[in-house]
């Protein structure tokens, strides 16, 4: 079990660091097409 355990934490520690990134990239509003491309665009 302790294996298992340890897969489990360590997917959960990558999802957790790919979260903070996608909240650094985008900011905490949900995505919106039109919101995405705003620095691109304007």
């Amino acid at each position: 079990m302790k294996f298992t355990e340890a897969i489990k934490n360590k997917w959960q520690q990558f999802l957790d660091k790919l979260a903070d990134e996608n909240k650094k990239a985008f900011g905490d509003a949900p995505l919106d097409c039109c919101s995405l491309n705003q620095k691109e665009n304007h």
